[in-house]
């Protein structure tokens, strides 16, 4: 659960970022 957890936060920074 942790590693999905970590996984989504990950790809809503990248997202961010790219934005």
């Amino acid at each position: 659960m942790m590693v999905m957890v970590g996984i989504g936060h990950m790809k809503w920074l990248k997202e961010l970022i790219l934005l």
